[in-house]
């Protein structure tokens, strides 16, 4: 399970109504720090209750704010910070629906809530295991931190991602693609990269699925600043890529299309993206525009 990557005396809880979303991250977290370790709030009033029973625990609450009232969600959180300040919070929501909620918050909620973790909500067909475990990591030690050390901080600090083994600096773009496309075409590709210089994270040598995997894989969606996604029928019916870019689209970080393969069906959230087209023509022309975009995202992050 894993479990023994958590601090012992935290515990998580689930906060939100009955709905598919809930159960999942319900189900999720769980799975990856102990059934015994995971509570489940259906109502705000239900996490109060549980946090006047144990004052002392590492605590961290996912949220799901848009389903409660804009004015009950944030009394709670007020309230809950003001009697029990180790607690960490992690907004679990819907994309779309984060827009249309926002606008009945004051402004400075609004500029608060930037500061929080969040987990987004995605569909059934778009894996969400290896987001949910880093979220977890980083909400349960910052409530250690919290409880052990100090000061309390009202809003968590900016993640800095160690560099993974063998690399001088972390990674800075992710490449997503399907494992099917690797040997034609993703392998000579993520050489040319690096030839260049591109500090790049690729998952070829993690078992996918497995614990080591999903770990590395949530750091690295959490550490890199821009995504190379590989397009392809395969990748695009992967529930793993699907997860990467959906994810990068949600944090708002750039995100570079390259068409290896035509695709009939484009997913509605790449429809508006501009894509570099490896499919025909030059692809000596090809790396030289993406290369180019690379240099241009980067320059301005």
């Amino acid at each position: 399970m894993g479990s023994e990557k958590y601090p012992e005396n935290f515990t998580a809880i689930v906060v939100g109504r009955e709905d598919f979303h809930n159960y999942r991250l319900f189900d999720l977290l769980q799975r990856t720090l102990g059934q015994d370790r995971v509570l489940r709030c259906l109502e705000t009033h239900h996490l109060l209750e549980y946090l006047e029973m144990k004052p002392l625990n590492a605590v961290g609450v996912f949220l799901d704010i848009c389903g409660f009232d804009p004015e009950e969600s944030v009394n709670t959180i007020s309230y809950v910070r003001d009697t029990h300040p180790s607690v960490v919070f992690c907004l679990y929501v819907d994309f779309h629906e984060k827009e249309r909620y926002w606008r009945y918050l004051s402004s400075a909620w609004r500029t608060r809530f930037e500061h929080y973790f969040y987990l987004y909500k995605v569909p059934k067909d778009v894996e969400i295991e290896p987001v949910v475990r880093h979220s977890l990591l980083l909400v349960a030690h910052e409530a250690v931190w919290n409880i052990q050390r100090g000061p309390i901080r009202i809003t968590p600090p900016e993640v800095v991602s160690l560099a993974p083994s063998g690399d001088a600096a972390p990674s800075e773009i992710f490449v997503s693609y399907a494992r099917e496309d690797w040997a034609a075409f993703v392998s000579p590709l993520v050489e040319q990269l690096r030839d260049r210089g591109y500090r790049l994270w690729v998952d070829q040598h993690f078992l996918v699925g497995g614990e080591k995997w999903m770990d590395a894989l949530g750091a690295a969606l959490d550490a890199c600043k821009l995504l190379v996604l590989v397009m392809s029928p395969a990748s695009l019916k992967s529930k793993y890529v699907k997860m990467e870019y959906r994810y990068f689209f949600h944090c708002d970080k750039p995100i570079i299309p390259v068409m290896y393969k035509k695709i009939k069906h484009m997913p509605p959230e790449l429809i508006l993206m501009q894509h570099i087209d490896f499919s025909q023509g030059s692809r000596r022309e090809s790396f030289r525009q993406l290369a180019a975009s690379i240099d241009s995202f980067l320059a301005q992050i």
